[in-house]
């Protein structure tokens, strides 16, 4: 794909976020999502039902890690969300905060590790070229994983993330409205433009005194971009930091079964 111009980001206010080594591939089924980040995987037939719950790892390799609310019925189709954690955060971290809310709610939550420190495509940030391949193929295998042993519902199937990970949630759902119902993004720093028309519902929150990502970011550039590009967004602004906030997790999840 094009590199996009900084001029592109500028008009954005899209934050430059830092990137380290690749780390080794998990023994994940195949993928073949290329560049431009149009994921494969579709709940449907369950082929391999699965009887777990809890916490767990859904592979091999300890990520990504899935949460599977105790109330799941196998015989009745569940919502999920795929939920991508921020620059050099731990999956289990981001995890714990939402199992509370998903536990009451009976949300199947798909936790990944990206291979880096940070999303493939936040290195874009810094102008690199546009790539979702690396992180979008451990994503759309992970996704394949979970729906050949649970039932979702492919009404409320969604995307979130915190930070880095908003930001990839932001890029990413767009591209993949067939897939994703529902779009949320917590504290994002930018996105990667996208010409998809928009049929996607999308929560975005963002903290006031954020220190790390710029909040008038979001409320000057993000939401209303998103809001000229017609998606409906409920924008949650909050008095508080850079942070994952219970307040906005409840609000995001009643949001996304609502």
């Amino acid at each position: 794909m094009k590199r996009p111009s900084r001029r592109m980001f500028a008009k954005l206010g899209l934050a430059a976020l830092s990137t380290s080594a690749i780390q080794t591939a998990s023994a994940m089924p195949q993928s073949t999502v290329g560049a431009e980040g149009r994921l494969a995987a579709r709940p449907g037939a369950v082929r391999k039902p699965s009887d777990r719950r809890g916490e767990f790892s859904l592979a091999e390799f300890p990520q990504p890690l899935v949460f599977v609310p105790d109330s799941v019925d196998a015989k009745k189709p569940a919502p999920m969300i795929l939920l991508l954690h921020g620059a050099g955060q731990r999956a289990e971290r981001l995890l714990t905060r939402i199992t509370p809310a998903a536990q009451a709610r009976g949300v199947i939550v798909l936790a990944p590790k990206s291979a880096s420190t940070t999303w493939d495509i936040i290195r874009s940030f810094r102008g690199d070229e546009i790539d979702f391949s690396e992180d979008g193929q451990r994503l759309d295998a992970s996704l394949s994983a979970l729906f050949t042993q649970y039932a979702i519902d492919p009404q409320h199937v969604a995307i979130g993330g915190f930070s880095d990970g908003a930001s990839y949630a932001l890029s990413l759902g767009p591209r993949n409205q067939d897939l994703f119902t529902h779009i949320m993004g917590f504290s994002p720093g930018g996105l990667i433009p996208f010409a998809d028309e928009a049929r996607a519902k999308m929560f975005v929150s963002h903290g006031r005194q954020d220190q790390i990502l710029s909040f008038t970011n979001s409320s000057m550039n993000i939401v209303p971009l998103m809001k000229r590009r017609g998606f409906d967004v409920r924008f949650e602004p909050f008095d508080d930091k850079h942070v994952f906030r219970e307040e906005e997790i409840t609000k995001a999840l009643d949001w996304f079964l609502g």
